[in-house]
């Protein structure tokens, strides 16, 4: 992952200096003020349980019958932050 970092790294210095002028270029375009452009970043994931093989002991070959907790929860989680405003949005499906 190291070398991955050092790579992009040199990525990120272009980006910077281009973010400014597309967001005038996307202003212009749009006839919108490029200082009332909000930009956003946002992200999701999925937490939640999910049951392990049920064990037992029995003779080698057999194949003893092993009831176990079927049930899975979980939950969805969306994030998004604005830098700019100093503002964060975070929403839970169930």
């Amino acid at each position: 992952m190291a070398t991955s970092c050092k790579k992009s790294s040199h990525q990120h210095e272009g980006f910077s200096g281009s973010l400014p002028t597309r967001l005038e270029e996307i202003g212009r375009e749009a006839g919108v003020d490029p200082g009332a452009i909000e930009v956003w970043f946002a992200d999701e994931a999925r937490v939640g349980q999910k049951n392990k093989i049920a064990r037992r002991w029995a003779k080698r070959g057999s194949r003893p019958s092993a009831p176990k907790d079927q049930r899975t929860a979980s939950a969805y989680i969306f994030g998004a932050i604005c830098p700019k405003e100093r503002f964060a949005k975070l929403s839970r499906l169930a």
